[in-house]
């Protein structure tokens, strides 16, 4: 055995009675009254007359050690010691008996359930010996437990420690991650206003241009991505700077809201072969800021389009589940997402496109629509398609942050 390990029993006192309880089934009342007397002043000592009304005794109290006869009226030794196994599973066992069934005491303590058979007349210096023995099995089995317990709770403690780096470690890399977007999405940003700034230009001639046949039909359309995406590289400076981009709150009707911005998608090169059913019911206005929920459902619909490729359908759905919220829903019969990875898709920087993006936009979905008192959440069976739901509310009575129009 271990040095250091025979150092720490010694130290668990596996030599002491500790307080170990005996009882003593016999129905002879003259071996009770002797084993009793001869006991007593060591340990805290029960007695019974029989198996039965041994067991109804410990009903009520425990034992460390039986002390049986084998051959006794109604229940004999070995059936009791079985019982007695069950109810104190952690006890030891020991038999006196008279006879000399060998094949049947020899089994008997095979299977555990009695450490030691001795022969009446018993001698006491070997009684004694076999309690002294029994206990101390008893005594490192407790030790034994105890440093099993000891041992789990340090490992308890690792995990956490380790658990809590882990989180540390990743806190930091995220925060170095931000700033090295930051400072890389403040240059893009710079670079993109400057050249972005002829569509100004168009703007402001929208009225004329929209009387030229050739550029009519798209002039809306120009100006409309334009601005999206100007909104889609302030959001990301936003977030990767740590900031709540401010709020510009408009009421607005959600399904109408909805539809147009699944009509802009159809027209963009990523939806060109993609069939959309769309529902809409009747909803009350909701109070939302109208482009950072655009950019919500612009990613939504392109992830759910991105996510098929064949005969892609995409299912949008504006419902009223109660009357203080408003759901949105947009499906699609994809591969699904697989359970592996569910857990972590709202996390920074997750992403299953490889080299397709950053992983910014489902948690900058999540924060929008949190910051609008809403929720989102998802359903996905894989091959067969996924379901993100937004959930916003009717009414919100305080907005933080927000700057109300309209």
């Amino acid at each position: 055995m271990d040095e250091l390990l025979l150092n720490y029993l010694e130290e668990q006192d596996v030599t002491g009675h500790m307080g170990f309880r005996i009882m003593l089934v016999d129905d002879e009342e003259d071996n009770l009254y002797l084993l009793q007397s001869f006991l007593e002043d060591s340990y805290e000592i029960s007695t019974a007359t029989s198996g039965e009304e041994a067991l109804e005794l410990l009903e009520n109290q425990g034992v460390d050690l039986f002390i049986v006869d084998q051959k006794m009226d109604g229940m004999d030794g070995l059936t009791f010691c079985e019982m007695a196994s069950q109810r104190c599973p952690n006890s030891i066992r020991i038999m006196l008996t008279a006879f000399s069934d060998r094949e049947m005491l020899l089994a008997a303590i095979q299977t555990g359930k009695i450490f030691r058979v001795m022969t009446k007349p018993f001698n006491i210096v070997e009684l004694e010996s076999a309690i002294e023995e029994a206990f101390r099995k008893l005594a490192y089995q407790r030790a034994f437990a105890n440093l099993i317990e000891e041992l789990q709770q340090k490992n308890k403690e690792l995990e956490d420690s380790y658990e809590q780096l882990r989180l540390e470690q990743e806190a930091r890399l995220r925060s170095e991650r931000l700033a090295t977007i930051g400072q890389v999405t403040s240059r893009i940003a710079h670079e993109m206003n400057n050249q972005l700034s002829i569509f100004a230009m168009l703007k402001a001639n929208r009225t004329a241009l929209r009387q030229v046949p050739s550029v009519a039909n798209s002039i809306d359309f120009v100006l409309e991505a334009t601005e999206n995406l100007v909104e889609m590289v302030r959001l990301i400076q936003d977030y990767t700077r740590g900031q709540t981009p401010k709020q510009q709150i408009t009421e607005i009707n959600l399904s109408s809201f909805v539809h147009d911005t699944v009509r802009f998608v159809q027209q963009t090169p990523i939806a060109e072969h993609t069939t959309f059913e769309e529902s809409y019911d009747e909803v009350p206005p909701c109070r939302l800021d109208r482009s950072q929920i655009k950019q919500v459902l612009l990613n939504l619909l392109r992830n759910a389009i991105q996510a098929m490729e064949v005969d892609p359908k995409v299912w949008v759905r504006v419902t009223q589940p109660s009357t203080a919220w408003v759901e949105i829903a947009i499906q699609d019969q994809g591969k699904g997402i697989p359970e592996s990875i569910a857990p972590k898709i709202f996390e920074p920087f997750f992403t299953t496109k490889s080299h397709q993006g950053l992983g910014l936009g489902l948690e900058v979905c999540k924060r929008i629509v949190e910051q609008h008192g809403g929720s989102i959440s998802f359903q996905s069976v894989e091959d067969q398609g996924t379901t993100f739901t937004i959930a916003l509310p009717v009414k919100r009575e305080h907005i933080d942050g927000e700057s109300v129009q309209g």
